[in-house]
């Protein structure tokens, strides 16, 4: 899991969760707190574009994540 280290820290907000599906992830990924599962929804999220980029807007966003994980 890639965790920017550089990463402002935010101040601490409440998110709630379905705990169900909370309790899927954690077991399914074996991951071990609510933050984690927080951390990886977040990865994943931003490994895939949003939704109508084509063309030159999407080369432009995949180059700016190829910069994030560099």
């Amino acid at each position: 899991m890639y965790i920017c280290s550089d990463m402002a820290k935010t101040n601490p907000i409440g998110v709630r969760f379905d705990i169900d599906i909370l309790e899927r992830i954690k077991s399914e990924l074996a991951l071990k707190t609510p933050q984690a599962v927080l951390n990886w929804l977040m990865e994943d999220y931003a490994k895939n574009p949003p939704p109508g980029l084509t063309g030159l807007d999407l080369s432009i966003w995949k180059a700016e994540q190829k910069a994030k994980i560099s």
